[in-house]
């Protein structure tokens, strides 16, 4: 059972109610941590892939590069080749977009592909 279906009146349900974008992503990125942290890398990155694709289409540069990250996260600890290569894929355009805003969150990126050899 997912971990959002315990509570009565979860918080996504409420934002996708209300149709508050902005928000539904942020309880997205909220839930996929959750999951990263109980070690669900697969649950972990439908969470990032929907707050990925809500943050493309209302233009939220900060949720789509903490998306990116989060789920290239999830992905390198599928160990798949074509997961890594993704991965990697994924911090690159993270670290591009954390760069664009200033945000100190593109060193962070910017070491991970170090350590992961790109």
């Amino acid at each position: 059972m997912p971990i959002h279906s315990f509570a009565p009146a979860p918080p996504l349900a409420i934002f996708r109610q209300i149709e508050h974008k902005h928000w539904e992503g942020t309880a997205l990125d909220n839930l996929g941590s959750i999951y990263a942290t109980l070690g669900d890398a697969r649950r972990a990155l439908e969470c990032y892939e929907e707050q990925l694709a809500i943050a493309q289409e209302i233009g939220d540069r900060r949720g789509e590069a903490n998306a990116l990250f989060n789920s290239a996260l999830s992905l390198w600890k599928r160990v798949g080749p074509g997961e890594r290569d993704e991965a990697r894929r994924r911090v690159a355009a993270a670290a591009a977009l954390f760069e664009a805003m200033e945000s100190p969150n593109a060193a962070k990126a910017r070491a991970v592909l170090e350590e992961w050899g790109s």
